[in-house]
């Protein structure tokens, strides 16, 4: 009996397949919505999950990678009597919203 479930749990089950289909299908999905430069960086990835974690991270990166330029950019054009310390503080930096406590 034993023999049996060790061999049938070898084998992929139906369900398997079923997911490894929608998984490609998915992946494909993905692919297709992607421009040239970013399939790049996630066409030999096998799984529709690792293409979806590699775009989110690029993409990541680089929205921090902007953000930091810009506020950079701001530092260096604020003087030391522009403004008071809560507007400072409070003012929105780049089209961001103000802190809600200001």
């Amino acid at each position: 009996m034993e023999a049996n479930l060790a061999r049938a749990a070898d084998f992929p089950t139906i369900e398997y397949w079923r997911w490894v289909d929608k998984d490609r299908t998915v992946r494909m999905w993905l692919l297709s919505t992607l421009s040239e430069f970013m399939c790049s960086f996630v066409t030999g990835w096998e799984h529709a999950w690792e293409v979806w974690s590699g775009v989110h991270e690029i993409c990541r990166s680089e929205l921090v990678e902007k953000s930091k330029i810009a506020l950079r950019k701001e530092m260096k054009n604020i003087k030391k009597g522009d403004l008071n310390e809560k507007d400072s503080i409070c003012r929105p930096v780049s089209g961001r919203r103000s802190r809600p406590d200001c």
